[in-house]
């Protein structure tokens, strides 16, 4: 997940342009959550555990962030649906 809007948008349009189906972006607010979760950035995990990024997801994982367990349902505020346009 990003933890930058325009990100997460630019993301979910390049997936839809490249033939994917059912993307959606969720709108995410921890503190509207009335569970805790763990959660770190994508970049500093690796960085911490020794991994290697690779440089063509060097860019995106500034923004990424990853959750232990799930995203408590209490803490998604609001999503949109991406569709492909048809063009004839």
């Amino acid at each position: 997940m990003y933890c930058d809007e325009s990100v997460a948008y630019r993301e979910a349009e390049r997936r839809v342009r490249e033939g994917k189906n059912d993307v959606r972006v969720y709108v995410i607010d921890m503190r509207e959550s009335d569970e805790r979760r763990e959660y770190r950035n994508v970049r500093l995990l690796a960085e911490k555990l020794g991994f290697y990024i690779p440089e063509r997801a060097w860019n995106n994982s500034k923004y990424e962030y990853i959750f232990l367990h799930d995203v408590p349902d209490s803490a998604v505020v609001s999503w949109t649906d991406f569709e492909a346009s048809i063009t004839l």
